[in-house]
Parts: structure tokens; C-alpha cells; sequence
């Protein structure tokens, strides 16, 4: 919507799994109901993705170009570049399940972020 003239990042190659807030508060929310108090679980998503590959699935989503830069000072010295929890231990209590896709995810994403942009670019014109 114009409000910024690139979209800046740091390193894309780190792979992570991904999951959909919506599935993480029902997660954290069974880890309540049916967890062992004091025991430790993963909770994590069940789709796996590099962040470079999950930046250009969002910008594919969008209605305009959106150009991308690498700025040096979002590049972690250390990094952790594969970051993917085991959560047989956490399914295996609670049963837990993602009830939304990556697809939906992403859909929802870009349309909570369209509307807050919306609401942006509307202030901006009132000032």
C-alpha cells in the first residue's frame, strides 16, 4: 500500500517449523488440561520451511511487487539454522492436532496484515 519502499530481512536460509497462532493458543491451552506439571513438551507446527521460502510464499500472496533487501545489521553473528521440535512426547498427552494448513495460515496472515495496513495508511491521511 505504498506505506515503505522495501521490505528489509536478515539470514533466509534458517529452517523452521511453522505454525498457526490459532493452533498454538489451543496448544498451550491442552499442555493445560492434559500435561504432567513440571514435565517438559514441545509444541510446534507441523509444516518445515526455510524463512526465505516462507517470505517469498507471503509475497506471492500479495497484490503488489514487493521488493527485498538484506540488511547486514539483521544478520545474527550465531545462528541457529534448523530449529524443528519433537513433539511426539506433547501429541501423544494431548492428542493435539494443527486444525489450519499452511495455506490457510498464510491466508489468514496476509489478511489480518492487509486490514492493519488499511487501518496505517488511513491515520496517515488523517494527519
Amino acid at each position: 500500500m505504498g506505506l515503505q519502499k522495501e521490505l528489509v530481512h536478515g539470514n533466509l536460509d534458517s529452517v523452521r517449523t511453522i505454525i498457526d497462532v490459532r493452533d498454538a493458543v489451543k496448544a498451550y491451552w491442552d499442555a493445560l488440561m492434559f500435561c504432567e506439571p513440571g514435565e517438559a513438551y514441545n509444541i510446534g507446527g507441523t509444516t518445515t520451511i526455510s524463512v526465505g521460502d516462507f517470505l517469498h510464499t507471503l509475497i506471492s500472496l500479495a497484490k503488489k511487487k514487493i521488493p527485498t533487501r538484506v540488511d547486514p545489521a539483521l544478520l545474527r553473528p550465531s545462528d541457529v539454522t534448523l530449529q524443528i521440535p519433537d513433539t511426539s512426547k506433547f501429541v501423544k498427552a494431548t492428542g493435539w492436532k494443527s486444525r489450519y494448513t499452511f495455506k490457510e495460515s498464510m491466508a489468514h496472515l496476509m489478511e489480518y496484515w492487509r486490514k492493519e495496513v488499511a487501518k496505517e495508511k488511513i491515520a496517515k491521511n488523517l494527519r
